[in-house]
């Protein structure tokens, strides 16, 4: 064996000891009694199916309040029912219904030059927000694959920020609420149709117009979340290095919004226009989600929902799942990335809700 080969057998063992270190520093810095909670509830998991694994993720690690404000998408049937007419994409006569649906589908793969932007995967921080981040994340998908196909493509992410600042009929308290303790879905996407967004992106990044403003949950061992909110609605771009720099010219709208019950119109208006956003239930074994199929097995639904931004679905060892991408950084799940059962819908999974962007 040559001795470059020594070299990186011995750099590979150390990463996995160093790897193991980590993990047993994270567990030493719990109380003993949270400690034994989270190995109680991964056993517990485990030991009742095998469809997937839990396993410990990052912020399990930390406060058990960080978990809970990680969630907060208010989106009961009810209010859904207000939105709008269903299915106003496919009445419009933009999706074939006669189009065969095939057993797995990928937005990623499918739009290779909108890929960095479908698959980019937010962390939401210390902050009930993903009623408006996985809107916009799903809203820049659309954007960009609707811009490519009009030869003009646009691979930049559009803002969460500004839908989480300036959509008043959105936040759960209304409009003097912070914007950090859940919001309303449906209103989010009626706020893209009326209001646009402005360019956004991840926190700490320069090249649009209101990035988000909340830094990332650390991974490290003894990290805590940000507990900074954003402030006010401004309009006015926030990032001063911006190019543009002009709030109101920087808009990008959306037609009205809709939203989809069935699951085929759900995967041909996937299949047409790219992601959408989907609502389920919390549930207590959802956090420590870490590969497989998901499907809620263990302690209890919350009443609050969780929205997600869906991306496809496929089958694996004859289970029908979905394919979405969460909120909570690429270090939670399948590199972010969470595949959840479609034919065992025990978390409500549903509300499917989207817009089509107005491309100039």
């Amino acid at each position: 064996m040559g001795s470059l080969s020594i070299q990186i057998i011995g750099i590979v063992n150390l990463v996995i000891q160093m790897l193991l270190l980590n993990t047993a520093a994270r567990m030493d810095h719990l109380p003993q009694r949270i400690v034994d909670m989270i190995k109680k509830d991964i056993n517990g998991i485990n030991g009742r199916q095998t469809q997937w694994t839990a396993d410990f993720n990052y912020f399990l690690y930390m406060k058990k309040d960080y978990i809970l404000p990680r969630v907060g998408s208010n989106t009961p049937p009810s209010k859904l029912a207000t939105i709008n007419e269903p299915k106003v994409s496919l009445e419009k006569g933009k999706v074939n219904k006669d189009k065969p649906i095939p057993e797995s589908f990928d937005a990623r793969k499918n739009w290779p030059h909108c890929a960095k932007v479908i698959g980019n995967v937010y962390d939401q921080s210390y902050c009930e927000s993903n009623w408006a981040v996985a809107p916009a994340a799903a809203f820049s998908s659309r954007y960009c694959i609707a811009s490519y196909e009009n030869d003009n493509q646009k691979t930049f992410m559009l803002s969460a920020e500004d839908l989480m600042t300036c959509c008043d009929n959105c936040k759960d308290g209304g409009k003097n609420s912070d914007s950090c303790h859940g919001g309303y879905v449906d209103e989010a996407w009626t706020f893209i149709n009326q209001y646009g967004l402005v360019t956004g992106g991840i926190y700490g990044s320069q090249d649009s117009c209101k990035p988000y403003s909340i830094a990332p949950c650390p991974s490290s061992p003894f990290g805590e979340c940000s507990e900074e909110r954003p402030r006010g609605c401004q309009t006015k771009c926030t990032n001063h290095q911006y190019s543009i720099n002009d709030y109101r010219s920087d808009k990008i709208y959306g037609e009205k919004p809709y939203y989809l019950d069935n699951h085929e119109d759900v995967q041909r208006d996937i299949m047409t226009y790219g992601p959408l956003t989907a609502s389920f239930r919390f549930s207590d074994d959802f956090p420590y989600y870490k590969k497989g199929i998901f499907t809620h097995v263990y302690g209890s639904l919350e009443k609050r929902y969780h929205t997600a931004v869906l991306i496809g679905w496929g089958k694996e060892n004859g289970i029908d799942y979905w394919l979405a991408i969460n909120t909570w950084n690429s270090s939670w799940g399948e590199d972010g990335t969470v595949r959840i059962d479609r034919t065992h819908n025990n978390c409500q999974f549903g509300f499917f809700m989207a817009s089509v962007p107005k491309v100039n």
